[in-house]
């Protein structure tokens, strides 16, 4: 093998494995909502790891998917807090609870 194809597929691999983890959140969301929801629990509480590819550019569209995967059950969001390690973010703790409540 060349030295430029084994560049290429390297480099394919470092740049899908972002997209990965987006469509992994996402389907990890759904699969939470549904599980509080089989649960009969009012209030659950999701962590959203803030992985690599994802701390700045797609948190806001992965916690959008997770609000809107626990609204589509019936919870609403109830706070964020975000989970920092010597000050570089590491993930967002989303609680959610009944989407009635004020």
């Amino acid at each position: 093998m060349s030295h430029r194809l084994i560049t290429f597929f390297t480099l394919c691999v470092l740049l899908a494995a972002p997209l990965a983890a987006a469509a992994n959140a996402d389907k990890q969301c759904a699969e939470a909502a549904d599980a509080a929801r089989a649960a009969a629990q009012r209030y659950h509480t999701f962590y959203l790891d803030a992985g690599w590819g994802g701390r700045t550019d797609r948190a806001a569209a992965h916690m959008n998917a997770c609000h809107a995967a626990f609204a589509e059950r019936g919870f609403g969001l109830i706070g964020v807090e975000i989970n920092s390690e010597n000050e570089d973010v590491e993930g967002y703790f989303l609680s959610y609870g009944p989407a009635d409540a004020d």
